[in-house]
């Protein structure tokens, strides 16, 4: 069980690693798209951050859960 335990809680951190990465590459792509200067680029790049923001605390939360 332990063993389970370990392997679950070591794809989950990875898990929540690529995420993290994933949303730095949108957070770039958003970036660029922000030059424009218009509004509807600032709310898809504040939406991105909430959203990413939550599938890690999910993620990360789980996380916590299985390690104890």
């Amino acid at each position: 069980m332990a063993f389970l335990k370990g392997v679950l809680a070591y794809l989950l951190k990875n898990g929540g690693l690529i995420v993290g990465a994933i949303e730095a590459i949108l957070k770039a792509l958003g970036g660029i798209v922000n030059l424009t200067p218009t509004k509807k680029d600032d709310a898809v790049v504040a939406f991105l951050d909430e959203w990413f923001t939550k599938i890690k605390q999910v993620i990360y939360n789980l996380m916590d859960k299985v390690v104890k």
